[in-house]
């Protein structure tokens, strides 16, 4: 397994960021305007004509409340005090920035399963991962590769990682924490610098464990999971991060949903309780986490001894990872297990930190 020594220094970080604040702005609809366009300067453009001035609308309202409140406490440290900020010598809205990262993201998975599935029907575990006879065809069918002795040892290789990780799903001791492991390289996928961690290692050694890696972050999930999953992130990110009302954020979250990028007039509004309440990671889609709303009239996700087997995995994992975790007080493991969904706002848009001309 590949080991780490400092842990920390192999995510994605800012270093002396050259960005600088801009006390007491006022805001303006330029500034949405220069966000959108620092935005999609940087990033594949996920969004109909039809839907960008609406969103634009949308989250001026939202830069409208931010503004409005104070002494806002940032769930991380920053050294940003407000989130207006000079970036290419116009004024942009970090924090709506990282708030259209997240909507970008999946809102492109929600347009993959929808439109564009064809791309992951081969390759992926996407059309058997909801089948078990189907998978087991698919093991015995990678068992019979990696002990083809016709083949040399670098094509047997891509089926080391393919066959132990399904047989562990298909396995009813190890299936729960085998798929939080899946669901914890989603959560933490865009912080970890990968470069640097599989600096030295055989590009074609990189090359395979991706290719298993991208074998399972594809599961078969319905497009109605991908868009309630993205709500409950909008509306932790405006109640969580930015510190709006639960009410202002209940119906901002609405308006995105019903108003401007899905249709969902067979379905009612989103109510607090499915957005804020009894909330996990339910599993991966285009390498982002799936967050759904545990309804307490069924079944829950894990029983308590499940859950408990999980919270020890990831502590195990960690220890492999990197040893100063056996100082971490478990409380950090339990808290990244119940509240996976509000970790996940946290993180930053690394694009904005690149060095510019102020």
């Amino acid at each position: 397994m590949l080991k780490i020594k400092y842990a920390f220094e192999y995510l994605n970080k800012i270093e002396n960021p050259t960005l600088k604040l801009v006390e007491g702005w006022t805001n303006k609809k330029e500034y949405i305007d220069n966000t959108f366009e620092v935005f999609l300067s940087n990033s594949n453009n996920p969004f109909e004509e039809q839907q960008l001035e609406p969103l634009k609308d949308w989250f001026y309202d939202i830069s409208n409340l931010f503004k409005s409140k104070s002494n806002i406490i940032y769930p991380q440290k920053t050294s940003f005090k407000t989130e207006a900020i000079h970036y290419k010598k116009k004024i942009i809205l970090k924090e709506c920035l990282n708030l259209l990262g997240i909507i970008k993201k999946y809102h492109l998975a929600y347009r993959l399963r929808t439109k564009d599935k064809d791309r992951i029907l081969e390759n992926t575990i996407f059309p058997i991962s909801s089948d078990k006879q189907a998978m087991r065809y698919k093991l015995n069918k990678f068992n019979k590769e990696y002990t083809n002795y016709r083949k040399d040892r670098k094509y047997r290789a891509r089926f080391i990682l393919l066959r132990k990780v399904l047989s562990l799903l298909l396995s009813d001791n190890y299936k729960k924490r085998t798929q939080y492991y899946l669901f914890s390289i989603s959560l933490n996928f865009y912080c970890f610098n990968w470069d640097k961690i599989f600096e030295g290692v055989d590009q074609e050694i990189r090359d395979i464990l991706f290719e298993s890696l991208n074998y399972f972050m594809y599961k078969k999930l319905s497009e109605d999971k991908i868009k309630h999953s993205l709500m409950i992130l909008v509306y932790t990110f405006l109640t969580k991060r930015l510190h709006l009302k639960e009410k202002d954020s209940l119906d901002l979250t609405n308006r995105l949903a019903s108003d401007i990028l899905y249709d969902l007039d067979c379905k009612n509004d989103y109510e607090k309780s499915e957005l804020s309440k009894d909330i996990y990671i339910y599993d991966v889609f285009d390498y982002l986490p799936i967050f759904l709303h545990q309804d307490k009239r069924y079944k829950p996700p894990y029983t308590p001894e499940e859950e408990k087997k999980v919270i020890q995995t990831m502590k195990k994992t960690s220890y492999l990872l990197n040893e100063s975790y056996k100082t971490v007080n478990e409380k950090f493991f339990i808290d990244a297990f119940k509240n996976s969904h509000v970790n996940y706002i946290k993180q930053e848009l690394k694009f904005i930190y690149e060095d510019s001309p102020e």
